[in-house]
């Protein structure tokens, strides 16, 4: 793949065609609707895991077809939207940008979850009631936190400086920013609740004009992956009758900044959740809208199910 210089002014960039082929479908649901993804271990088995914003976890065990899943609670609560990992457990990230009166909205919370313990009547893991609320976002009507992922401190950028407890800093992207990625250290969880007032850092330099979906962040290559699901602007053109598009990022650090190195559509729109692992990628679809109509996500896919899909050998430039 070819390295593709990008823009922040969606009216110059381009997306190239997606390059990754036809993918293997490992999930699929006609009601549950996958928000993110991640992958983990428990018990030296790896798993990958799945989030739903109806409050769902979800896992498949490494060489299985059965997805397991336990649901936490059905409210703005449990809107379960990103998952990432750090230390070793689970980061479950919840949207927030609920209105909450006076032209104020709700801010996302980070939630920790251990997947190695399970009691309660839960069979995947338990929260340890370590949780963070992220101020100093913009956050208004347009929504919360879709994407979240976890970078080491060896791999971040001397200029966002040192981090604390967790060993690296935690990317976040909320709705109601465009193209935006605010950065975060968190304190040690503790087993209690902490209040983050602001992000050490925030860029917008080489990333996308568009709502971002989610984040992951490959250790190997040393890439950050970043999807986004978006109506069409600028030179975007949409996707069958709908004003639809998806697009996904591969961004490399340079000197201290992000480099773009792919910026190409993605095969559906919709899409919400994205894993990279052993040179494979995973992107979870979300469909959304009327069933029944013809430029709602499902209508313009042309799918009878929310999916997720595994692309084999995609390269990371």
């Amino acid at each position: 793949m070819s390295e593709t210089s990008t823009t922040t002014d969606s009216s110059t960039t381009t997306l190239d065609a997606w390059s990754g082929g036809t993918g293997h479908v490992i999930y699929q649901s006609d009601s549950r609707e996958p928000s993110g993804l991640a992958f983990a271990s428990k018990n030296d088995v790896g798993y990958i895991y799945m989030v739903s914003d109806d409050g769902y976890i979800l896992a498949l065990e490494s060489g299985s077809s059965t997805w397991e899943s336990d649901q936490y609670g059905n409210d703005d609560d449990h809107d379960f939207e990103c998952i990432t990992r750090a230390k070793g457990k689970l980061m479950i990230g919840v949207e927030g940008g609920a209105d909450v009166g006076g032209g104020n909205y709700s801010s996302p919370v980070i939630r920790r979850y251990d997947q190695t313990t399970s009691n309660d009547g839960k069979e995947l893991g338990n929260f340890t009631n370590s949780e963070w609320t992220l101020n100093g976002m913009t956050i208004d009507g347009a929504g919360g936190m879709e994407g979240m992922t976890f970078i080491p401190q060896e791999d971040c950028p001397s200029s966002w400086g040192t981090a604390s407890y967790y060993g690296g800093f935690f990317l976040v992207a909320v709705q109601s920013a465009r193209g935006t990625i605010y950065v975060y250290d968190l304190p040690q969880g503790g087993g209690t609740s902490h209040t983050v007032n602001a992000p050490v850092a925030s860029f917008t330099d080489e990333l996308l004009g568009l709502k971002i979906s989610d984040m992951c962040y490959d250790k190997n290559s040393q890439r950050l992956i970043v999807l986004y699901d978006d109506t069409a602007r600028g030179d975007y053109t949409g996707v069958g009758s709908s004003d639809y598009v998806g697009a996904i990022q591969v961004l490399k650090l340079d000197n201290g900044t992000f480099i773009s190195t792919l910026a190409e559509r993605t095969p559906y729109v919709g899409s919400e959740g994205v894993a990279y692992n052993n040179n494979n990628l995973f992107i979870a679809l979300d469909q959304s809208g009327s069933k029944d109509s013809s430029t709602s996500q499902w209508g313009v896919n042309g799918l009878t199910d929310n999916t997720v899909t595994k692309y084999s050998n995609f390269d990371l430039p």
